[in-house]
């Protein structure tokens, strides 16, 4: 029987798919740190200069951090790490969009705001052309310090929902 983690993912690279559908996706459900960098690293360098999808789906797992850290599984899958997405960042590269579907998500936001300013000072203190210019996408499913919306109504995972699906979405609300 599938898990509920697996079906969701799945059904997002599906979602995703129809959008994009030569582009290369690769799912993960319930992963580790280790596995988050390796995959980030080997996606960056089959995407070359296009530009890296990452979509955090983080319904089940404690919300972001205020030093903007998301969670995964320990090696034992026993207890969940946190992994900061200065790290993500540098894994991912540029350019990226990344998609973060969990309560709190704007907090990352807030992040990747600080981590663009640092690399823009280092463009400007660089010779040109020698640092690549900041190219990130960060789409936040809520504020700061917000739930994610809930209601019976609509999909649980309103927010990828309009991204993923937006016209079924649109008619789904009116």
């Amino acid at each position: 029987k599938e898990k509920a983690a697996d079906f969701i993912s799945r059904s997002l690279q599906e979602q995703y798919a129809r959008w994009q559908p030569r582009a290369r996706y690769k799912r993960c459900s319930d992963p580790t740190v280790d596995f988050i960098q390796k995959l980030s690293k080997s996606m960056r360098r089959a995407a070359k200069d296009s530009r890296v999808l990452f979509h955090y789906n983080g319904r089940g797992v404690p919300q972001p951090t205020e030093n903007g850290e998301i969670w995964f599984f320990n090696q034992n899958f026993t207890q969940y790490v946190p992994l900061s997405v200065f790290d993500l960042d540098i894994w991912n590269s540029n350019p990226a969009i990344y998609v973060f579907d969990c309560n709190a998500a704007g907090n990352l936001v807030r992040w990747f705001n600080e981590i663009i300013a640092q690399q823009q000072i280092q463009v400007q203190k660089s010779p040109l052309g020698t640092v690549q210019e900041p190219d990130c996408i960060v789409l936040a499913g809520c504020g700061e310090n917000e739930p994610l919306p809930l209601t019976l109504d609509l999909p649980a995972d309103i927010f990828t929902a309009c991204l993923t699906t937006p016209i079924r979405m649109s008619l789904h609300w009116n």
